[in-house]
């Protein structure tokens, strides 16, 4: 191998080694952005997560069906409005087959009420993904309270 030969294989895999992956995220890592947007109230993040369709499902944890985009949008712009409320997540299961998958998770949300006193609540969200274009973009959101 001459001078030349040996630097550019040097140089090649220098750079392969410095530059940042060109992997599609997987369907635990947008899970993982996802759920990560919604506890820093980061509405261009977790919109980045979400299908770029009109047609959305999402069912909060009153019950109340949403069955767009851009009723999720004002949804989250409301909310992350809101001061005093903290939520975190944990992961229940995760499954998927080809294009598709889902995340189950028992979220914990605590807010103070109007009165000053602390409020806390459980429940199942259960996020639903589908892979287009090697993306996973989140297409329907069931939550369920349990506890309160």
């Amino acid at each position: 191998m001459n001078a030349i030969s040996l630097l550019f294989a040097v140089g090649a895999s220098f750079l392969a080694l410095v530059q940042p992956s060109q992997q599609p995220a997987s369907l635990r890592q947008t899970y993982e952005r996802h759920i990560a947007a919604i506890a820093a109230r980061d509405l261009p993040t977790l919109m980045a997560t979400v299908t770029d369709k009109p047609q959305l499902h999402f069912i909060d944890s009153r019950g109340t069906l949403r069955r767009t985009r851009a009723d999720f949008h004002k949804y989250h712009v409301e909310w992350f409005a809101q001061k005093g409320w903290k939520i975190s997540f944990a992961r229940q299961s995760l499954h998927q087959r080809g294009d598709h998958g889902y995340v189950m998770s028992i979220y914990t949300y605590e807010d103070i009420t109007s009165e000053g006193q602390p409020y806390k609540a459980e429940g199942f969200v259960t996020l639903v993904f589908e892979r287009r274009d090697g993306q996973w973009r989140m297409v329907a959101d069931i939550c369920t309270t349990i506890r309160k």
